[in-house]
């Protein structure tokens, strides 16, 4: 009798032995992708509730109202992290090539969160405010070229100090222009946050921490762009407040980072400025424009839903994250003034999220 000759019964308990097996990988799988699709479900929907307390479309509570106002800071210090890494590795750059990527990142981002929120890009011929909206595009573009340029001439956390002065003539701005009301705390946050803006840049502007940190002329160019910076800064918040009125915050950096996309790419042509194409680079701006996406997101709904004068208060809070950055990686040398300006912006810190300021104030 040949070897493959076996038991009728035998085989076919074999093969309902296989039918069962392949029954069983087929409810594990399903099972599988049941679980996968559940879990992107129950993600995508965290995520939407997520960015509608972002928005202020859901309720949101006082420490939630604060967090975010932190994770502005925080996401807009790491986004100047990566430019000062980007000058560090990269010191013949221009601030241009690094707004071209940027932008390119923030229009991308933008654009992937309006289609994931359902919401719709207005058209231009819809805007009431054109003049308004088309000034903050042009001072998004100064105001990120000179941000890079300060960061490039000065001390990283020295850079990120003199920008948070902007958060001063933003407020006066909202008082006269917008009427907001200036209450105690708000002011005492405002002079803390100048004193330890005086502390932190002290050193450097007498040019006294150490000879090989800047030069005159690193000090005077790196002066210019950051009052280039504060100043676009300062109005642009203003404007953003009456901006973001009628237009969705997403879509508004939509137009934003087109609008400075469009500019970078005129002045790179006009002043003959080479493309830089190095992945490295490319990589870095693309996660500076990232984090300044994030960091641009949080702020316009903040701005929308509180006053900036509230803001302001906790927009010196880069300045703390910028020395701790400088510090770790940067090997930056820290003051005893810079240890008086840490604790000041911490102190005052924990007693806005231990006491958060009410939702009517």
């Amino acid at each position: 009798m040949s070897n493959y000759s076996q038991d009728p019964l035998l085989i076919k308990d074999d093969n309902i032995l296989n039918n069962n097996k392949l029954i069983d990988n087929h409810h594990y799988n399903l099972n599988l992708s049941l679980y996968i699709n559940n879990f992107f479900k129950l993600f995508s929907n965290s995520l939407k509730n997520f960015i509608h307390k972002v928005n202020g479309t859901l309720e949101k509570t006082e420490k939630e109202n604060i967090l975010f106002i932190f994770l502005s800071n925080l996401f807009m210090a790491i986004s100047s992290l990566f430019l000062k890494i980007i000058a560090k590795n990269f010191p013949n750059t221009n601030g241009l090539n690094i707004s071209f990527y940027r932008f390119i990142s923030i229009n991308f981002f933008s654009y992937m969160i309006i289609r994931f929120m359902n919401k719709k890009i207005v058209s231009l011929k819809d805007i009431d405010q054109k003049y308004l909206f088309f000034y903050r595009i042009g001072s998004t573009f100064i105001f990120s070229f000179a941000l890079a340029n300060s960061i490039y001439y000065l001390r990283y956390g020295t850079a990120i100090a003199l920008s948070r002065l902007s958060p001063l003539f933003s407020s006066i701005f909202s008082v006269f222009f917008l009427k907001e009301k200036c209450l105690l705390r708000y002011f005492i946050g405002l002079s803390l946050g100048m004193l330890s803006v005086i502390l932190f840049s002290y050193g450097d502007l007498k040019n006294e921490i150490s000879e090989s940190d800047i030069n005159k002329s690193d000090l005077f160019f790196g002066l210019f762009w950051s009052f280039v910076n504060v100043f676009c800064h300062s109005s642009g918040t203003v404007i953003n407040k009456i901006l973001v009125k009628d237009i969705e915050p997403e879509v508004f950096m939509f137009y934003l980072s087109i609008g400075g996309l469009i500019l970078s790419v005129f002045f790179i042509l006009i002043l003959q400025i080479k493309f830089i194409y190095n992945i490295n680079f490319i990589l870095l701006s693309l996660c500076h424009g990232f984090f300044h996406f994030l960091g641009m997101f949080f702020n316009l709904n903040n701005i929308k839903s509180n006053q900036i004068i509230l803001i302001s208060c906790f927009s010196f809070l880069p300045i703390f994250y910028a020395f701790i950055f400088g510090i770790l990686f940067f090997e930056e040398s820290i003051t005893l003034l810079d240890f008086f300006g840490f604790s000041i912006m911490l102190i005052y810190s924990l007693y806005n999220v231990l006491y958060p300021p009410k939702k009517d104030e």
